[in-house]
């Protein structure tokens, strides 16, 4: 009872004082209007479930949901970032990352061989064409940023459970091609040890102003005109 009540007292932005902070809780995280997107996010998961999908070999997870889908893409239409780095590579996650801005371009950084080819697989499939904008990388983490320019900096990056971070040296290389405006999401806080240590190694770096507990997910924000404050959120 007691977890549950911290989490909603930030719901709908009681006792947040950051006017930042408080119109991200209250107009993207839990914003309930409908956006166009939604029905093209829904028919691409509909589709996870015809027979081609396991005879192609990519089947999408049933706990990846649409609320959480829904989130990520929100937070991206709010953003509207232009170069935006997914570690881990799942197809209809990166798809849902490009979605919100036409002009944007997401890397995605994976070192399972067998992922990466059946993600682009379904860009092949399902995207009709337009899969330009996604560029799937196979390799570790380190390897696959120095095969993006250097002069590229992340506005939005997305870190996956199935991302091959294993030691701070990896995460300060991504913090590295970050910017004051940067936003990073991490996923699966509670529930895998590595995502959490991700997590509380970000949540101490003096750069980070802003973070916030979505159970399913952690944000991180750098705004160097904010003050550093922590956040838990119901959604």
């Amino acid at each position: 009872m007691t977890k549950g009540y911290r989490r909603v007292r930030y719901k709908k932005g009681f006792g947040v004082h950051s006017p930042y902070a408080f119109s991200l809780i209250t107009q993207v995280i839990n914003e309930n209007m409908h956006f166009y997107a939604y029905d093209e996010i829904r028919r691409l998961r509909k589709l996870s479930a015809e027979k081609r999908f396991s005879v192609r070999g990519f089947t999408i997870k049933k706990k990846i949901s649409s609320k959480r889908l829904f989130l990520i893409y929100r937070l991206v239409n709010n953003y509207n970032p232009e170069y935006i780095l997914q570690l881990g590579a799942e197809g209809i996650i990166s798809y849902v990352l490009g979605l919100a801005k036409t002009e944007s371009v997401v890397y995605s950084l994976c070192d399972d061989k067998v992922k990466v080819d059946k993600t682009k697989d379904f860009f092949e499939d399902y995207l009709e064409g337009n899969d330009r904008k996604y560029h799937l990388i196979y390799g570790k983490t380190e390897e696959g940023l120095s095969d993006i320019p250097g002069n590229i900096g992340f506005d939005f990056v997305y870190i996956g459970k199935d991302n091959d971070i294993n030691c701070n040296e990896d995460i300060n290389r991504v913090v590295e091609r970050v910017h004051n405006h940067s936003v990073i999401m991490i996923e699966g806080i509670k529930k895998e040890a590595k995502m959490k240590m991700i997590w509380d190694y970000l949540r101490s770096q003096h750069s980070v102003k802003i973070s916030m507990d979505l159970y399913d997910y952690g944000l991180i924000i750098f705004h160097e005109k904010l003050y550093k404050k922590h956040y838990i959120v119901s959604y």
